[in-house]
């Protein structure tokens, strides 16, 4: 079993998560277990997209670096 498949398979364990992303830096998709119909390589370049932008706030703030971004609706999450 590959790494990424242990790390999807721990995080859709969780009752709310709905889909789960691996992005790398450059934006392409490593893997995902998402909802059927879903665009996941426009969605993987949106995630690296917010990823960066939030890398650069952190950057200013002086907080670190971010490793994990959760999204949340209204009525579910994605990792």
């Amino acid at each position: 079993m590959l790494a990424t498949d242990l790390i999807l398979q721990k995080v859709q364990k969780l009752s709310s998560i709905k889909g789960t992303l691996i992005v790398g830096q450059d934006g392409l998709l490593i893997d995902a277990v998402l909802p059927s119909g879903s665009d996941r390589e426009t969605l993987s370049a949106r995630i690296l997209a917010v990823f960066n932008e939030t890398s650069k706030l952190f950057s200013k703030m002086k907080i670190g670096s971010p490793r994990i971004i959760i999204m949340e609706t209204d009525t579910d999450l994605i990792a």
